[in-house]
């Protein structure tokens, strides 16, 4: 598997309060934000060296996305929600 389909470590990232970057395919573009609660980059070394070196130099910013991160995980990754919409696409069927 070259990506993972839905990004459970970017989701955990976020959780913990991190700013992401990541490719800017597959489950990472559900959970990522851009330029809010990290980035979304070409799949290139190149694109994502760029990135984290940016983070590198504006910690500000690291810790602004960070913590926009955890509050979206909090508010829309939770199991009560993940239930309910679980359960709305089985009635959808």
């Amino acid at each position: 598997c070259q990506n993972e389909s839905f990004g459970l470590s970017v989701l955990e990232a976020s959780a913990a309060g991190l700013p992401v970057i990541a490719v800017n395919e597959g489950g990472p573009r559900e959970i990522v934000t851009h330029d809010e609660t990290g980035w979304l980059v070409d799949a290139t070394p190149g694109a994502l060296a760029d990135a984290a070196l940016r983070l590198a130099q504006d910690a500000a910013r690291g810790r602004r996305m960070g913590a926009a991160g955890q509050a979206r995980v909090a508010q829309i990754y939770t199991w009560p929600r993940g239930a309910q919409d679980f359960l709305s696409a089985l009635r959808a069927e």
